[in-house]
């Protein structure tokens, strides 16, 4: 199809409509269109018999931005009367565009689809009753009823079904039943994978790009000479990105996106059904080479059969079943876009980046940053830096800007008024921008916060960027996505782990500056990499790895929160204390992570009476950690870990961890108690005492404190939980996933049985240590409820949606409840003994108990 033909075909509006933000003052509706327009969103609180909206909320209007001649991208943000709590509002969509009805909706004929008919299926829901126009649900006052879903790491080609379409089905059923019906999705980094792209993806990617008539990118080498357009081939692009990038993603580069047109349209793809409507392109096309070099050995090898060409030819062989392999993933990725495209009209989406969006290992380290983030340089101690890095990186930066960031802070694009000041410069320089390095290139740098240099190691920024975290608020509800990418520390050497969050400015910012939202509230904060690991990647893994240097520490994402001991225990002080001597601390925290592709829930108590680093006196407090993850990335390795659990061969859980700390700030020897060595004449009694600052260590039986932490913590990990006697009764739409054979009607566990009973490798699942028990490790979507009763009574219990083998759609699987009652102080009882051991004791003869 001629690239005139393919966009005639397409409706007028590519993607969307995305509804985005919605807080109590406004709702953000996100659109993609092929051709200029005036887009105005109506807020209704209810509709008539004819499907028009009845009793006007807000509305508000925008001007498309231009991208490229046929790529026109917008974020409508309402105003008026503020929304209520609980309650389900209807939006409408009118649209003022050359060739079409002034105020076309979105059901005339060619804006969304060919049809009313079309459009109706594509955007709404066919149970009777359902809605006319596309609805949300604002967020309860009380979080017993709060319903929220979340998911990270979504790669189209990635193995197994997309758990994303899910969402779908459960705002489908809740609307069928009357069910409570999720309130946000919340997708927690990782929404596309710039570094990882299956070659027929990125084939259909410069395809696209080349129909909507993207301006053409030059890209500079590391230090500005232009590249030969040769080494950006499909396929083909990763020893580019490692010599003159210094990029770190391997082999799996080798179509990384590279011009912001690619990243572009990548977010257009992954969106909507739309632009995929000339096919996903075929092997011969996108490597005519291998091709003709297979010549009657092609046919054979796509139908699996052997020829000479696997011995003489292996390498084409190869590219040729990698790339049959992407392809099949990629196509059945294609087909459930329907679903995720409905889904995201009818709950508010918000999202955080991680590093994918970019590329692998961005703001890994220090060392990371100087060689592929700052530009070229030959005058620093160690001469590094790449244009072509930063190019890439600001490319992908702006596209998640535009396409992800607009969405999640509507204020900081607002149409007038200082606090849209930034916003609508980037949008101007976004849409003049040629693809050159020029002043619009510069500017865009600027806004987006590209670091100049490193100091101290904290990243220095050009005054007057756009900010990526952000805050919304509800009556018993407080949300904080939290940016651990671009606020990064490199506090250590070149090579050690990031501090995610050190410095107090971008603390207060994000944690302690947000007003508490009272003790019968609950807050979510979403941190990209889980506050809290497992302890085999964390406590072994990664610093085994980290430890054989380059290399290593990239593969296993050397940056988890626990692998910097001062910024982890200075994130904990700061999630429990107030932000003034009269505010009121947070005493439950919710912590929803990604990232890690498996799925898990901890929990953790803490009481200070100092935190480090931090003033505000004595606070206690509770951490859930929720973590799912990937949405559509599971592989080898986290198959191994659903089925195997947190311990190789046995069936527990971690034991618990009682850590306890001190500020230390000398970092020298502290001796805090006495501790019990095993010999073979009995026990020794010896000095316990911790160095550092922090001074962390912890309790045991053998252990006996005599000097009182300034903090303690508890860790441990939760099992899934098959029935609990103290929570309500579920809806069953809202506990079972309709299945397409069963009545999500029925009773939740004949449903359940039935499904296990179709699945082929249910047996696996069943049992109390079954797969997926402890972790999961399959493709999921993790759906966060609550019971919220008087008092300390509180709970929070996450529920993962996967799938067993055999079956095509996911199912509530896994349960994990996490009890928020605070109980009493960890400091309750606890003994404090005079040491019998003097400090000075390291030189002397340890006292010895006999046993």
């Amino acid at each position: 199809m001629s690239n005139v033909a393919f966009i005639n075909s397409c409706p007028l509006v590519l993607c969307g409509p995305l509804l985005r933000r919605v807080d109590a003052n406004s709702v953000t509706v996100w659109f993609a269109l092929k051709a200029a327009a005036n887009i105005t969103v109506r807020v209704f609180s209810g509709e008539d018999a004819n499907g028009q909206g009845t009793g006007l909320v807000q509305e508000g209007s925008r001007q498309t931005v231009q991208l490229g001649t046929y790529l026109h991208i917008v974020a409508v943000t309402t105003s008026g009367t503020a929304l209520a709590s609980g309650t389900t509002y209807r939006y409408s969509v009118a649209i003022d565009s050359t060739g079409f009805p002034a105020g076309a909706s979105l059901f005339d004929a060619g804006v969304v689809s060919e049809s009313t008919a079309g459009a109706r299926a594509l955007l709404l829901y066919s149970s009777p009753g359902a809605p006319q126009l596309p609805t949300f649900v604002t967020p309860p006052a009380d979080p017993a009823t709060l319903r929220v879903l979340h998911g990270s790491c979504r790669k189209p080609h990635g193995e197994s079904i997309d758990m994303l379409p899910t969402a779908d089905a459960l705002i489908g059923a809740a609307l069928r039943d009357g069910a409570p019906r999720p309130h946000q999705l919340l997708l927690t980094g990782d929404q596309i994978y710039a570094d990882d792209v299956a070659d027929p993806m990125l084939a259909l990617i410069q395809n696209v790009a080349d129909a909507l008539e993207m301006p053409v990118e030059t890209l500079p080498d590391r230090m500005g000479r232009w590249i030969d357009i040769r080494r950006l081939a499909i396929g083909h692009r990763e020893e580019l990105l490692e010599e003159e990038a210094s990029f770190t993603a391997g082999e799996v580069a080798k179509s990384h996106l590279l011009t912001f047109s690619e990243f572009a349209v990548m977010y257009l793809l992954v969106w909507s059904n739309v632009l995929w409507r000339d096919g996903v392109p075929e092997f011969p096309r996108v490597h005519p080479s291998d091709y003709a070099a297979l010549g009657d050995d092609y046919e054979k090898i796509r139908r699996g059969e052997w020829t000479w060409s696997n011995l003489l030819r292996p390498r084409a062989v190869g590219r040729l079943t990698g790339f049959l392999a992407e392809r099949r993933a990629t196509v059945a990725f294609k087909d459930r876009l329907r679903e995720v495209r409905r889904a995201m009209a009818h709950v508010p989406c918000l999202m955080l980046f991680d590093d994918h969006e970019i590329t692998d290992d961005w703001y890994l380290s220090k060392r990371w940053c100087e060689n592929a983030l700052l530009p070229y340089s030959s005058s620093r101690p160690e001469p590094g830096g790449s244009l072509l890095g930063r190019r890439i990186i600001q490319n992908g930066l702006l596209a998640y800007t535009l396409f992800q960031g607009w969405g999640n802070t509507p204020a900081q694009f607002a149409p007038t008024g200082a606090a849209g000041q930034n916003g609508r410069e980037l949008l101007a320089h976004a849409s003049a921008w040629n693809g050159t390095e020029d002043t619009h290139s510069a500017e865009i740098a600027r806004l987006l916060g590209l670091p100049t240099e490193i100091a101290a190691g904290t990243p220095l920024h050009v005054p007057g960027q756009l900010t990526y975290h952000y805050a919304v608020t509800w009556p018993g509800y407080q949300l904080l996505m939290v940016d651990t990418r671009t606020r990064r520390v490199f506090s250590g050497g070149p090579d050690e782990p990031p501090a995610l969050l050190n410095d107090d400015g971008s603390l207060a910012e994000m944690l302690t500056s947000q007003p508490d939202p009272g003790p019968d509230a609950v807050t979510l904060i979403v941190s990209p990499a889980p506050i809290i690991g497992v302890p085999l990647i964390e406590q072994s893994v990664q610093p085994l790895m980290g430890s054989f240097g380059k290399g290593s520490r990239e593969s296993v994402d050397y940056e988890a929160w626990g692998l910097n001991a001062p910024a982890f225990q200075k994130l904990l002080g700061h999630l429990f204390t107030p932000s003034s001597s009269t505010g009121s601390p947070r005493r439950r925290v919710v912590s929803l992570g990604g990232d890690v592709h498996y799925g898990y829930a901890a929990r953790v108590r803490y009481s200070a009476t100092a935190p480090f680093q931090r003033t505000g006196g004595a606070s206690e407090g509770v951490v859930a950690q929720l973590t799912s993850s990937a949405l559509k990335n599971e592989d080898w390795k986290t198959r191994i870990f659903h089925g195997m659990g947190y311990v190789a061969g046995v069936d527990q859980l971690p034991e618990e961890e009682h850590a306890v700390g001190w500020a230390n700030p000398t970092g020298k020897r502290l001796l805090v108690g006495e501790r019990e060595v095993p010999t073979d004449n009995g026990d020794r009694i010896v000095p316990w005492a911790v160095k550092g600052s922090p001074g962390m260590s912890h309790l045991g039986p053998e252990r006996t404190l005599s000097l009182l932490p300034e903090w303690q913590y508890t860790v441990s990990f939760i099992h899934h939980t098959e029935d609990d006697p103290t929570l309500p009764p579920r809806p069953p739409s809202s506990a079972v996933r309709p299945i397409q054979d069963f009545d999500p009607a029925d009773d939740r566990e004949v449903v359940l049985g039935r499904y296990l009973a179709a699945a082929a490798n249910h047996r696996d699942y069943l049992g109390p240590w079954g797969s997926g028990k402890e972790i999961v490790g399959l493709n999921n979507l993790g759906e966060v409820s609550f019971t919220w009763q008087a008092g300390d009574a509180k709970k929070v219990i996450q529920t993962l949606w996967w799938r067993l083998e055999g079956m095509n759609d996911a199912a509530p699987l896994t349960h994990y409840i996490i009890d928020l009652a605070l109980g009493p102080s960890l400091y309750a009882g606890q003994p404090v003994a005079a040491p019998s051991v003097p400090a000075s004791s390291e030189l002397q003869s340890p006292t010895r108990k006999t046993s």
